[in-house]
C-alpha cells in the first residue's frame, strides 16, 4: 500500500469514526434519555435498538466514503491510492456494487453486534444499563463500527477502480474500447 493511500484510508476513517460516534450517541440519546436505567430485553430493551441502529451505523460508515472514492476515483482524483497491487478483486466499481457490499457488511455487522451487545449485557448488567454507561458503551461501540468497516470497504473501491482502469487501458490498447454500455 502506498503513503497516500494509507493516509487516505486514515482519514476516511476517522471520518466515518466521528460519524459512528455522533450518530450512536444522538440516536441514543434519542430513544433511552429519560430512562435512568436501560433494560437490556424485551421491546424497547438495548438488544433490539441495536438490530437497527448497527444496520444504520455500518450501512452509513461504508455508503459515505465508499461512494465518495468511487466519485472520486472518476474525476481522476484517486488514481495514485495503489491498495493491493496484483491483485483481482471479485466485484463491481459500480454504485450498485457498492450497494450491496453496504447491504452485506450491514448484515454482518448486525449479527456480531447483536452478539456482542447481549453478551455484554449478560455478563456485566443482567438488570439493564445505567444511562450513563450506555452513552459510554455507545460512543466507543460508533467508533468500533466504524474502524471496522470503513477501510475494508474504501480498499475495495480504490482496487475495483484501479482494475477497472487497468481493464479499459488494456482494451482500448487493442483498439477494442468499450463503448457507453462497456467497463
Amino acid at each position: 500500500m502506498t503513503r497516500e493511500a494509507s493516509n487516505y484510508l486514515i482519514r476516511e476513517t476517522v471520518v466515518s469514526i466521528l460519524i459512528g460516534i455522533v450518530m450512536s450517541e444522538l440516536i441514543t440519546w434519542l430513544i433511552f434519555h429519560k430512562a435512568a436505567i436501560v433494560p437490556a430485553w424485551g421491546p424497547h430493551g438495548l438488544v433490539m435498538d441495536t438490530l437497527p441502529q448497527t444496520f444504520v451505523m455500518t450501512a452509513m460508515c461504508v455508503l459515505a466514503p465508499s461512494l465518495l472514492t468511487h466519485k472520486r476515483h472518476g474525476q481522476g482524483l484517486c488514481k495514485d491510492l495503489v491498495v493491493l497491487p496484483g491483485h483481482m478483486v471479485a466485484g463491481s466499481p459500480t454504485r450498485i456494487g457498492i450497494l450491496f457490499r453496504a447491504l452485506v457488511f450491514a448484515i454482518g455487522a448486525v449479527v456480531i453486534g447483536v452478539a456482542a451487545t447481549a453478551t455484554m449485557l449478560v455478563l456485566a448488567f443482567p438488570g439493564g444499563i445505567p444511562f450513563a454507561i450506555l452513552m459510554f458503551y455507545r460512543a466507543v461501540y460508533g467508533a468500533v463500527v466504524g474502524l471496522c468497516v470503513t477501510p475494508i470497504a474504501i480498499t475495495f473501491v480504490l482496487h475495483e477502480g484501479h482494475v477497472l482502469a487497468y481493464a479499459k487501458a488494456q482494451l482500448t490498447q487493442r483498439g477494442t474500447a468499450p463503448g457507453p454500455a462497456g467497463l
